[in-house]
């Protein structure tokens, strides 16, 4: 098994794979998750280097509440694959750390009336690729993201995020926080389809980026691929440097001018971590964050 910080192989309650252990919360054998029964508040599963895909389905009527750590001690490539049955539900919460090349490809299927909401954190150092894709296969199927991001020294990281609409009366709704300093690279490419005949369907995305230093650099290319008239289909992205009328504000109530710009950036990480359950790790990856983002009121 590869070694994991400390604040990892510590963790109460984690389950690695790996170790081909039962997890008491599912069924587990070759890569493959069932969860047959809801569980009971929020579970740890630890993915690291030697881990290559995990499947996980979630059967009918069935909720699941999920915090997905990817630890990678090497450079590869880790895959999920997600299968929700009708009406089923899905919290899943993703942390990924480490300091090699890492590439990620996740997918998502969704039957009719299941729920999907994800929040990532990625604080991860070095090359960092993730292809992302959902598929509301049902109608009434829905998923909402929410994505933090932070690229600092010379990180590189290219995010693709597509999410199809193939049934009635879906909805998506992707929400990205990116924030880069140094000479931290970002791109994202977020692309919505919505399918002919896929009425009353909607599908919304948000991307916001903060760039705090003059090497770093953030791209954004959202798209929507609509083929559809009875559907609601928008986008948005926002880019630049630390707002000024928000710094002004904030140094008007008393603050000096690096606790604002840190308090603005706070903005970006507090939805991510709010969804954390277990308070040590919470703790630890707070200072993880602070210390690529450290030194934001001095580069801006």
């Amino acid at each position: 098994m590869t070694m994991l910080p400390a604040f990892l192989a510590n963790l109460q309650g984690a389950f690695l794979p790996e170790t081909n252990a039962d997890p008491g919360f599912a069924s587990y054998k070759d890569n493959t998750l069932i969860f047959k029964k809801s569980t009971d508040g929020q579970k740890n599963i630890i993915i690291d280097g030697k881990t290559p895909s995990l499947d996980i389905r979630i059967a009918k009527n069935v909720s699941v509440d999920l915090h997905i750590i990817v630890w990678a001690g090497t450079s590869g490539s880790t895959g999920f694959r997600f299968k929700l049955a009708p009406y089923a539900s899905a919290t899943l919460l993703f942390t990924f750390l480490g300091n090699k090349n890492r590439t990620v490809i996740d997918s998502y299927s969704l039957r009719e009336g299941a729920k999907l909401s994800i929040c990532k954190g990625i604080i991860h150092s070095g090359n960092f690729t993730m292809q992302q894709k959902i598929d509301l296969e049902g109608a009434f199927a829905e998923a909402k993201q929410e994505l933090f991001l932070a690229a600092s020294g010379i990180d590189s990281v290219d995010l693709t995020e597509i999410i199809n609409h193939r049934g009635q009366d879906t909805v998506s709704e992707m929400e990205n926080n990116l924030v880069s300093v140094d000479r931290g690279n970002i791109f994202l490419q977020v692309t919505g389809k919505i399918d002919k005949g896929m009425h009353r369907s909607s599908c919304r995305q948000q991307n916001r980026g903060i760039i705090l230093s003059e090497q770093a650099a953030i791209e954004v290319d959202p798209q929507l691929l609509i083929d559809d008239y009875d559907v609601d289909a928008r986008h948005g992205a926002a880019i630049g440097e630390i707002n000024e009328d928000e710094l002004f504000y904030l140094l008007s109530r008393g603050l000096d001018e690096e606790s604002a710009k840190k308090l603005i950036v706070s903005g970006y990480v507090k939805p991510y971590l709010d969804k954390m359950a277990d308070s040590p790790l919470y703790k630890r990856i707070q200072r993880r964050i602070d210390g690529k983002i450290e030194g934001v009121g001095k580069n801006g």
